[in-house]
């Protein structure tokens, strides 16, 4: 290594097709400097310790001083292709820093793995088997269920299974209400004046001046009764 600024912690490290794969996390330093090269070291037996494997780049990254960014993590991943004779052992450092991501991609794997916590997994898959042949179990959702009609051959529901509705009592009160459709009532009562105007005009014999009052209005009317305005009548 060409001036080394600091000691780097293996956070993790796993087996794959092509070996082993390293991840190696570098937090913030007291200094800053330009990340160009990345060296693993590792021992056989007592041995001293000596590099095994160099990793370079010549643009080089930013690593921003403890003071700058105390929260500062950045991880490299590394590659070792390693022969089927002999064992490799990697030191996973303790005191390393476990970032949020690093955290998350943890706990979602382990999440995903369909071996994790295999009693508890059993003792749930039991339980909701059993809730649901649970005869007792959500009951308002068995009602709605049991009580859902069936499709027939044309996609429409059979007249044997639409439910047997009586509306006539309905529809009478409706239609004997004096407040239902006012606008129908007082086209209708109109109706009604001029037919009985017309037959009052041109059935009866009139000797005298003929003239026609109506209750629309009672402008210039005296009337004894109980005017009912929509209507145009005078009720008594």
């Amino acid at each position: 290594l060409v001036s080394q600024k600091q000691v780097v912690n293996i956070l993790s490290g796993e087996t794959i097709p092509e070996g082993r794969k390293l991840k190696v996390q570098i937090t913030a330093p007291q200094a800053g400097y330009t990340l160009n090269q990345i060296g693993l070291w590792g021992h056989l037996d007592d041995d001293a310790p000596i590099m095994f494997a160099l990793f370079q780049n010549s643009e080089g990254v930013a690593i921003p001083s403890f003071a700058d960014s105390p929260d500062f993590a950045y991880t490299f991943y590394s590659t070792l292709a390693v022969s089927n004779q002999g064992e490799l052992e990697i030191h996973i450092d303790p005191d390393v820093l476990a970032t949020i991501g690093y955290v998350d991609g943890v706990i979602d794997a382990h999440n995903a793995d369909t071996k994790a916590h295999e009693d508890i997994r059993k003792l749930v898959g039991t339980g909701v088997d059993v809730h649901n042949i649970d005869a007792m179990a959500h009951q308002d959702i068995r009602r709605a269920i049991n009580g859902k009609a069936d499709l027939g051959d044309d996609g429409k529901i059979p007249e044997s299974q639409l439910p047997d509705i009586d509306v006539s009592g309905s529809i009478n009160t409706h239609n004997d209400d004096p407040a239902a459709h006012p606008a129908l009532r007082t086209l209708i009562s109109a109706l009604d004046i001029r037919v009985a105007l017309l037959e009052l005009m041109y059935g009866t014999e009139v000797s005298g001046n003929p003239f026609v009052v109506t209750f629309g209005s009672l402008n210039d009317l005296t009337v004894s009764g109980v005017w009912n305005a929509p209507m145009e009548r005078i009720e008594f």
